[in-house]
Formats: C-alpha cells, sequence, structure tokens
C-alpha cells in the first residue's frame, strides 16, 4: 500500500497545487489507520501495480486527458469498494447501485 500511495502522491505533486498534495496525504494517514490490520490481497495488489503502470506509460506519452479519464475512473472503483454505503449495500442482496443512487439523491 504504502508504495501506491507515494506514486498517488508523486502525481499530485504535478498539479502544483499544495493543497491537493495535503488533503491527499491525510487521506493517507486515515486509510493506513483504516487498513492497519488488514490481509493483504496479493490478487488485488497485482491489479493496483498493472493500473499503476498504465497511468505512468499514458503519462510519458502525453496522454493526459486519458489518463485523467482513468484515474478518475479508478478512484471512483475504490470509493465504491471503500466506502461504508457500499458495505452497506453489498451487505443487503435487496439494495443494488441504482437504489443506493437513488437513496443518496434524496
Amino acid at each position: 500500500m504504502e508504495n501506491g500511495s507515494l506514486l498517488h502522491e508523486e502525481l499530485i505533486k504535478l498539479s502544483r497545487n499544495p493543497f491537493f498534495h495535503m488533503a491527499l496525504q491525510r487521506v493517507n494517514l486515515m486509510r493506513r489507520l483504516m487498513e492497519y490490520r488488514t490481509e493483504v490481497n496479493r490478487e488485488r495488489l497485482v491489479e493496483q501495480c498493472t493500473e499503476h503502470l498504465e497511468t505512468l506509460t499514458l503519462l510519458k506519452r502525453g496522454n493526459v486527458a486519458d489518463t485523467s479519464y482513468l484515474m478518475c475512473q479508478r478512484l471512483g472503483g475504490a470509493l465504491k469498494r471503500k466506502s461504508p454505503r457500499a458495505w452497506n449495500c453489498a451487505a443487503d442482496p435487496k439494495n443494488t447501485d441504482d437504489h443506493a443512487i437513488q437513496d443518496h439523491a434524496k
């Protein structure tokens, strides 16, 4: 996890926005706390490394828009996997993503 966090921090530094960088550092601190005693999913770790390499390849080619889209998609997926709202929906088989979105909109 540490290497992924460092990669994310280095990428956000490219924005030259110190507020984004500070915010990400705080998020990473909270994430470390939450994931302190969790079991490492090695399959997911390989998937994340592959995603990071794809991101770096796009950046190296100068495809900033494609990189931005890719990162947005992946961060959205991470949010779904890690948010308590997603856990609640996963625990209740009657809840679907459509219902969760509708409930959230209320």
